[in-house]
């Protein structure tokens, strides 16, 4: 899988707690932001199922077949993230 990068502005402040947080699970800053954002970036998908379910009045969905109908295919960015 391809890889890139991009620059984020931060605050003095937010840098300072990111780089304790890092510190104390023993990971480097980018591998602790990364994971983080994977975190908020699944955390968000999540959402989009859930709402894609709510949606649809009287059906339930199972989290694999909801990320389908939602066109997140669960797979796609477990891979990406195994990769990074």
């Amino acid at each position: 899988m391809a890889k890139t990068s991009m620059e984020i502005v931060m605050s003095d402040d937010l840098k300072r707690r990111l780089s304790a947080a890092a510190e104390k699970t023993g990971k480097t800053v980018q591998e602790f932001a990364q994971e983080a954002l994977y975190t908020y970036v699944e955390d968000i998908e999540d959402g989009v199922v859930s709402d894609v379910a709510l949606s649809e009045e009287g059906l339930t969905y199972i989290l694999p077949e909801g990320e389908r109908v939602a066109g997140l295919e669960h797979s796609i960015y477990e891979a990406s993230r195994k990769t990074a």
